[in-house]
């Protein structure tokens, strides 16, 4: 346990960034995970719709760990990184042809908290930016696999929004993610996806 608690302190201060935040002082540090509930935006999806087609989610995974930096009274930077499945199901509602992506991502981020402290919780809200790593992609179209590496860029930049409450070691909370990216390799608009995802995650800190 002391060996895991070590790598995950180290690898959260990797993602601070310089600068004055990254001296104040550290609050806590732990895991995280939880379920993700993800889907795609953009032009394509936009078309599939406007000719009766169905957009659905993709249930996934989140698992990883967090660092929090105190920033001033009730407020704090939460350094994360977090492996994500990402993805989008596309039915053959409207005559389409059955299409299935999955993405798996590494995300990178730098949340800023409030906290509201009560008498026995601790609700509070969150967002900041996230920058997330391609690693695996994929696809099915009608049931058979096909290579879709070329088809997603490696990199997506987006929006955090989260709340949620914690007490002791333990919080639960919410995020949704706005990817900000177009994610998609072509160069035609009809063809643009944006990542979304909506996350339930438990975080552990670990005592200190």
């Amino acid at each position: 346990m002391d060996t895991l608690r070590s790598a995950l302190f180290v690898l959260m201060l990797a993602l601070v960034p310089a600068g004055p935040a990254a001296a104040q002082e550290l609050e806590s540090f732990g895991v995280i995970g939880g379920m993700s509930r993800t889907t795609m935006g953009g032009g394509f999806f936009d078309l599939v719709k406007d000719v009766g087609g169905t957009v659905n989610p993709r249930y996934g995974v989140a698992l990883g760990g967090f660092a929090s930096f105190n920033l001033a009274p009730s407020t704090s930077l939460r350094a994360e990184l977090l492996f994500a499945q990402n993805g989008v199901r596309i039915p053959t509602d409207g005559g389409l042809r059955e299409r299935d992506i999955d993405v798996t991502y590494f995300d990178a981020s730098g949340l800023v908290r409030r906290v509201f402290p009560l008498e026995s919780v601790v609700p509070w809200v969150g967002a900041g930016p996230t920058l997330s790593f391609r690693g695996s992609v994929n696809g099915r179209v009608d049931g058979v696999e096909v290579d879709a590496s070329d088809e997603v860029k490696g990199i997506d930049f987006g929006f955090a929004l989260e709340a949620g409450a914690g007490r002791d070691n333990i919080d639960v909370g919410v995020r949704y993610i706005l990817g900000l990216t177009n994610i998609s390799e072509s160069s035609d608009p009809d063809e643009e996806s944006k990542n979304r995802g909506l996350f339930l995650l438990v975080s552990y800190a670990f005592p200190r």
